[in-house]
């Protein structure tokens, strides 16, 4: 669910590209918006899932420098090929994370078949 979450927002993103306007990026900020927040949820559920409890809150507080920390240097790094770019930006970023969740989720499927979860009972 999580890796069709960021397809979903990808393919919204290439639609941006072709199709800017001001209504228009307003209405994809608020549904990216909405699909972020699923995105935090599923990752914290995730994240809790797998890591050992004594290390959890140290985890989440990597995650949430990597998150929060991150932001501003890819502003900087994104905001010069929004510059160049213009809308086509959107495309671009759009196109790359399809391909990178779509594998991530084909690996995801691959795994699960060849190691199926093992049922104590």
């Amino acid at each position: 669910q999580l890796y069709l979450e960021q397809i979903v927002l990808a393919l919204l993103l290439i639609y941006l590209g072709f199709h800017l306007t001001h209504p228009l990026w307003l209405v994809i900020a608020f549904i990216s918006g909405f699909f972020d927040s699923q995105l935090f949820s599923s990752l914290s559920t995730l994240m809790q899932a797998v890591t050992p409890r004594p290390m959890l809150g140290r985890v989440i507080g990597l995650i949430f420098l990597v998150f929060d920390g991150v932001a501003p240097l890819s502003n900087m790094f994104f905001g010069q090929f929004i510059h160049a770019w213009n809308a086509h930006t959107y495309t671009v970023i759009g196109v790359l994370l399809i391909v990178a969740f779509s594998w991530l989720a084909w690996q995801a499927v691959r795994n699960k078949r060849q190691h199926p979860p093992v049922t104590n009972y």
